[in-house]
């Protein structure tokens, strides 16, 4: 827009959370943005992450609720006292880093949200005991890389005004892909 000297301004239909990368949906005009209207626009919104550990099965469905932690005004926890919350995990596969004859697993997921919870793959996959590799908030280590590794890689939805279907992509980014290169390939999910 300043390239080409046209009026702009930041209208937000979704947000990601700090340090998360990938795609992040905003409207040209305040028309547009209230257009989005949560209830009438469903969106499918894919992630892929890379969890600390090895998940013992391939396909998981989390459906814990989400509310603030006691005392905290950033970190949320599972708790029956909270928002509806349902993500579903596909791990796509399993891989260690070897270092001083220790193996530390790490499993690159995908995960498709079906609520919009603050926080919600982040405390989902910690409540599972299967952190995000980076996500210090949430039991992860920062010895691999640098911020939680998570990244909104593909959204799909109907444009409200055109009724068009968009799908859109981002391809994942180096400091996810060098941490998934580093690593020692283990199995594949059947």
């Amino acid at each position: 827009y300043q390239q080409t000297n046209q009026h702009y301004d930041f209208h937000p239909v979704h947000r990601l959370d700090k340090d998360t990368s990938g795609i992040v949906i905003i409207a040209k005009t305040s028309v547009v943005q209230h257009a989005f209207d949560k209830k009438r626009t469903h969106f499918h919104k894919n992630y892929d992450a890379i969890v600390e550990g090895q998940l013992p099965t391939n396909h998981i469905s989390i459906q814990w609720p989400i509310g603030r932690k006691p005392g905290s005004i950033i970190e949320r926890c599972c708790t029956i006292e909270g928002k509806p919350a349902h993500t579903d995990i596909t791990v796509l596969s399993s891989n260690a880093i070897s270092q001083n004859m220790v193996d530390q697993y790490f499993t690159h997921v995908q995960c498709l949200l079906h609520t919009g919870r603050t926080h919600q793959i982040r405390v989902h996959l910690s409540q599972l005991g299967y952190p995000l590799a980076g996500d210090d908030l949430y039991g992860g280590h920062l010895e691999y890389i640098q911020r939680q590794a998570l990244h909104a890689s593909r959204v799909s939805f109907y444009h409200p005004m055109t009724n068009e279907w968009l799908e859109l992509q981002a391809p994942i980014p180096s400091d996810m892909k060098a941490l998934m290169l580093s690593l020692i390939h283990i199995s594949e999910p059947t």
